[in-house]
């Protein structure tokens, strides 16, 4: 089974060309939203969702989708339902060419996302996959869990997904209540950035005001997810 690191390398390198270490791209089940990696030596693939990337040509497309996700609606979008079914063709591929072989999914904030909306629309994901690891999953106060408990599926889901987030991400601080699994919270390593000790100087001379208490609010909210939202966090130590 994958480490977390793993699985976070994996998550890495869905945004560029690049295969994560002792792992090589599944080029005929790949493309630019969804990308597939064997383990050189062991039997076990990792499936990646790939987040809002604002450099690729796409961009337009993913900020889009993240907005629906902001207003609870994403589940009904293009992206969303392509990317279940795309993900169900791949798993379903890898277990008729091997029956044994463990499939895991690994993803980042959008990718995160439609990950799970891909757990939860296909029976053949849930089924087939042995894990869903998620990394600051984009998630909404408006967004809802997309299944009941009561439904046999939920359980399914609960029982294979953990979902990774860094404390001050402002885009997964929902993730308890639209998530299905485990949550898992960690502390931030990022150092401070320019913003963040600019803020600190200012917070004096803001608190004298409502207007500069809600502008250090609006700001360290922020700064918080700028600096714990990158899939950087999760590689500087096993937290």
């Amino acid at each position: 089974m994958p480490t977390r690191l793993e699985l976070v390398k994996a998550s890495q390198a869905s945004y560029s060309d690049k295969s994560p270490e002792n792992y090589t791209k599944v080029e005929d089940l790949s493309d630019k939203d969804i990308q597939t990696f064997k383990h050189n030596t062991e039997n076990h693939h990792i499936i990646t969702h790939r987040g809002t990337d604002l450099n690729a040509d796409t961009a337009k497309r993913d900020l889009k989708t993240d907005l629906k996700i902001l207003l609870g609606q994403a589940s009904h979008t293009k992206l969303f339902n392509d990317r279940a079914k795309r993900t169900e063709e791949i798993v379903k591929t890898l277990k008729d060419k091997d029956a044994d072989t463990k499939i895991h999914l690994s993803g980042h904030s959008l990718g995160a996302t439609t990950l799970q909306h891909a757990m939860i629309k296909s029976k053949i994901v849930r089924d087939n996959v042995e894990s869903l690891d998620t990394f600051n999953a984009g998630t909404s106060p408006l967004q809802t869990k997309g299944l009941a408990k009561s439904n046999p599926a939920y359980k399914i889901i609960e029982n294979k997904a953990t979902h990774h987030r860094i404390k001050g991400d402002g885009i997964s601080e929902n993730a308890k209540s639209t998530l299905i699994g485990t949550i898992k919270t960690y502390k931030s390593n990022a150092k401070p950035s320019i913003g963040r000790k600019i803020l600190n100087y200012l917070k004096p001379k803001l608190q004298h005001s409502i207007t500069g208490k809600i502008l250090h609010f609006a700001g360290d909210k922020i700064l918080s997810t700028l600096e714990s939202h990158s899939l950087a966090n999760f590689t500087k130590s096993e937290n």
